[in-house]
């Protein structure tokens, strides 16, 4: 019986969602054009690079050998291995998904059990300086050092976060061997996994613009645009453009916006 009433109610919803499309079929496009550009002129740019970089790093094993320059910081402070240090590393220059991409295929490779990096992905998670600089300083405080103190503000507090809730220390015989693969090998795979991971990202994009496209009408009316636009930024991060320009006060929230990357960052890097 629950199940009938729950089938039910799916079937009721997604007939209520077609007719919305042919009732508004003007807006719908509006808004899946609205979410292409986003994908093409920020999300692609920003990620698409540091995804195969990343990946080449890993697949070839040259993670170890970056950890391995700040091994005493990694160790003693951190308590994470040259590999683990290299993905936080990764992450926080990279942008949002790239830090749990790192640690997924670390745990597929069997480098570090899942109960750790479940708990390393929290502070591997970052929005990254080309999302942050070229696209969130330059839209809302330009010609300002604004850009960077969001990134750097992101950054440090990642690394405070890392400092206070470390894991145990790393025992270093338990470490495995990962395989490596050539150049070759490591680029079309990282290549691969890249547009793999980028489609599915755009294409959870594009649903958030379409169920988003009515949500500012809904809001009420004396909400303040930039209140709009912060619920907005807390359901998809590439809102946050629609903050008000220049407002220097409104710094802490975007601050905190970026670090929180938006409900469907978190959506996204919690598919297995």
């Amino acid at each position: 019986m629950r199940q009938s009433t729950h089938n039910l109610c799916l079937l009721t919803g997604l007939c209520i969602a077609g007719w919305a499309l042919l009732r508004h079929g003007a807006a719908a496009a509006e808004a899946i054009r609205t979410g292409m550009q986003v994908c093409m002129l920020q999300i692609i740019p920003s990620l698409y690079g540091f995804l195969i970089l990343t990946g080449v790093l890993l697949r070839m094993g040259l993670h170890q050998k970056l950890g391995r320059l700040f091994r005493p910081i990694a160790r003693h402070v951190l308590h994470m291995t040259e590999g683990e240090f290299a993905v936080f590393l990764c992450s926080q220059l990279a942008g949002y998904p790239v830090g749990v991409q790192m640690l997924t295929d670390l745990v597929g490779q069997g480098e570090i059990p899942l109960r750790r990096a479940a708990r390393l992905a929290g502070v591997c998670f970052g929005s990254g300086p080309a999302f942050v600089l070229s696209l969130v300083g330059t839209a809302l405080y330009p010609n300002t050092p604004a850009g960077s103190l969001l990134f750097l503000s992101g950054m440090l507090a990642n690394l405070i976060l890392a400092i206070l809730f470390r894991p145990e220390k790393p025992d270093a015989a338990a470490v495995p061997t990962m395989p490596v693969l050539p150049f070759s090998l490591a680029v079309v795979s990282a290549t691969r996994a890249a547009a793999s991971g980028l489609c599915s990202m755009c294409g959870m994009i594009l649903l958030f613009r379409l169920l988003l496209a009515p949500l500012p009408g809904l809001l009420p009316d004396v909400l303040s645009a930039d209140v709009k636009a912060g619920i907005l930024s807390l359901l998809e991060i590439s809102c946050i453009t629609r903050m008000p320009v220049m407002q220097l006060s409104l710094l802490p929230v975007v601050c905190g916006l970026l670090s929180f990357g938006g409900i469907l960052s978190l959506i996204h890097i919690s598919e297995p």
